[in-house]
């Protein structure tokens, strides 16, 4: 089953957590994405998307689950250890347009964050759960790497 992010009565740029328990994997797809994030000032175009960010927290309650992995923020009581945009090869792992359909296969708590405030609303990300084996290999290029 797949869940939206972003709920209808969220309107930050910071989207649901999800968990990533081991030996699984999240699906995230993204729709509705615009190709240039919105400026006033349009002399260069930087493409809106969604960056992916590792969240540390020290507790999270069992009923701030919407589901069996995602969370809705305003219900996490612990403390924010710390968050991190994550990045490999100096690139950051990130959605848009052009590039709408990633893997995380590494266990642990995430969040996405528009990187346009523009967006909100509009663009979306869904997160479906899957056991790692039923990823064909083909697909491997869809890992975030």
């Amino acid at each position: 089953m797949r869940y939206a992010l972003w709920e209808p009565d969220n309107l930050t740029v910071e989207s649901s957590f999800f968990l990533v328990p081991p030996h699984k994997c999240v699906l995230l797809s993204a729709v509705r994405f615009e190709q240039f994030k919105h400026r006033e000032d349009a002399s260069f175009r930087v493409p809106q998307m969604a960056c992916v960010e590792r969240m540390l927290y020290d507790y999270i309650p069992p009923k701030a689950r919407c589901n069996d992995f995602v969370f809705i923020p305003s219900l996490v009581m612990g403390e924010e250890v710390a968050s991190d945009t994550v990045s490999s090869g100096g690139c950051y792992w990130s959605l848009s347009m052009c590039d709408n359909m990633k893997i995380v296969g590494l266990p642990g708590t995430y969040r996405l964050r528009l990187n346009d405030p523009t967006a909100v609303g509009t663009a979306q990300v869904y997160a479906e759960l899957f056991d790692y084996e039923q990823i064909p290999p083909q697909m491997a290029g869809m890992f975030f790497q």
